[in-house]
């Protein structure tokens, strides 16, 4: 029954091969090898079809696991974003107290937007005071050194608003950029506002306008900013010092918005806030304002499209089209208390950082430094609102206007890039470069502190004829 097989294995002798002898049983097709079968032991012949299952087996597992993690990866997503198109519908679909139950102060500043203003901004601006009611609004204006025919524009809003009976100050400004920078000092000589920049010169990236003399001084663009918008606010204070007093301080930009939107955001967190800001867009998806823009970790928004934030906290509440937590932000439209600036009368005000900061090539928005200096952000916080969205032209705001603002692909795409942006990220780098020039001019001085040192960003810039410039 049995049947010998005997190996053929070259070099060795024909003595030794029947020592080295392998028998099958009928009842296995498993070799038997013999106790003394030495170096032929290791020579076992097996099923073929064994072997290779072992083999697949293992090769197999890990293609398992990757197989797993990749459904389990899909699920998750899926389930993200499904959760937070929901929740941009959900909020959609909630309804804000209508305008007319509070005072409101509005103010804004403008520079050359005529188109802007006639189109969009002129008429919106008319049906928001008359919804909020002649008693309860007080519009200021402050305009300065125009290139087109913004005050003609602004001129005619002055018009109607008189025919409807609103209260208003609009101040038109002759003076313009260049004859601000004509007022420099002499190299080396020191005047508040002013800056001496380097060799290389200011950069606009506008064909034709791309320099200015290298070395001169040069007037800085946030102080310049933060005057006008002082100035557009001093009736804010005239108007307390009579005795009238306001609810809330409405900042508009020269921005496309309807009355829904400025009902959302004064309705931001149950009305209970230090600030409350927009979203602002010129190129959807593309966040406009980061200048301003601080996390609650005063960091800045780690990309530009949604969800924005790196921090935990900040995302969570973006994904729910809830109220973000921040620590800065302007963004289009920003909504106050009048009571931050009532207390300490004039205590809170527009400012830059100071020149001698300045000089270490930072600079810092006056609209990010106006929260780090108010104690109502501490106290009641200061919010992004993702459900009020301004465009700066008409066609950027039908897009973030749209249901589907955030497409399915916008949403997959920004979460996951988001996850690598924060897995890969050189923001702490570029953030200890400029903590470390703060710590070094705070070392300069007993007198140098600066509570918005969370708001600099690694640039100078100046102001320029045909507008500003990067240094």
């Amino acid at each position: 029954m049995g049947r010998e097989w005997r190996p053929s294995l070259d070099g060795i002798a024909e003595s030794t091969r029947e020592d080295r002898t392998f028998s099958y049983a009928p009842h296995s097709m498993q070799p038997r090898r013999r106790k003394d079968s030495g170096l032929l032991g290791r020579f076992q012949p097996t099923k073929a079809g064994t072997t290779r299952k072992r083999r697949d087996a293992y090769n197999s597992a890990p293609k398992r696991w990757t197989k797993y993690a990749a459904i389990f990866l899909l699920a998750w997503t899926v389930i993200e974003v499904l959760l937070a198109k929901n929740a941009i519908s959900r909020e959609a679909a909630t309804k804000s107290p209508a305008l007319g139950g509070e005072k409101i102060f509005i103010t804004s500043i403008h520079w050359t937007s005529e188109n802007m203003l006639r189109y969009n901004w002129i008429p919106q601006v008319i049906e928001l005071t008359k919804a909020i009611g002649r008693e309860n609004v007080f519009l200021s204006i402050y305009e300065s050194g125009s290139l087109d025919d913004s005050k003609g524009a602004l001129r005619e809003l002055d018009a109607q608003l008189e025919t409807a009976g609103i209260s208003r100050r609009i101040v038109l400004e002759n003076t313009t950029h260049l004859e601000e920078m004509e007022k420099r000092p002499p190299v080396g000589v020191k005047k508040e506002g002013f800056i001496q920049t380097p060799e290389t010169g200011p950069t606009t990236g506008i064909p034709g306008f791309d320099y200015t003399p290298s070395g001169k001084m040069e007037l800085r663009r946030i102080p310049y900013l933060a005057k006008a918008r002082n100035l557009a606010l001093d009736p804010l204070f005239e108007l307390h010092d009579k005795g009238l007093e306001f609810d809330k301080v409405l900042f508009l930009n020269d921005v496309v918005f309807d009355n829904h939107d400025i009902q959302t955001l004064l309705h931001t967190n149950e009305g209970e806030y230090g600030a409350a800001c927009s979203l602002d867009f010129s190129k959807p998806p593309s966040l406009y304002d980061t200048f301003a823009l601080r996390d609650i970790d005063g960091k800045e928004p780690l990309m530009q499209t949604w969800p924005f934030f790196g921090n935990r906290k900040s995302r969570k509440a973006l994904k729910n089209s809830k109220p973000v937590r921040v620590k800065s932000c302007w963004n289009g439209m920003v909504a106050m208390p009048a009571e931050a600036f009532y207390g300490g009368y004039r205590s809170l005000n527009f400012r830059a950082l100071p020149d001698s900061l300045a000089d270490s090539h930072l600079e810092a928005s006056e609209c990010c430094l106006i929260h780090a200096d108010s104690p109502f952000s501490t106290w009641k916080g200061v919010y992004l609102n993702p459900n009020v969205r301004v465009g700066y032209q008409p066609e950027a705001y039908g897009v973030v206007h749209k249901a589907n603002w955030v497409s399915t692909f916008r949403a997959v795409h920004g979460i996951w890039m988001n996850r690598l942006l924060r897995w890969t990220s050189f923001i702490r780098h570029r953030t200890s470069t400029i903590q470390q020039r703060i710590a070094e001019w705070k070392a300069q001085s007993e007198t140098h502190f600066e509570s918005g040192d969370f708001c600099a960003i690694d640039e100078m810039q100046v102001i320029y004829e045909f507008g500003w410039a990067h240094v």
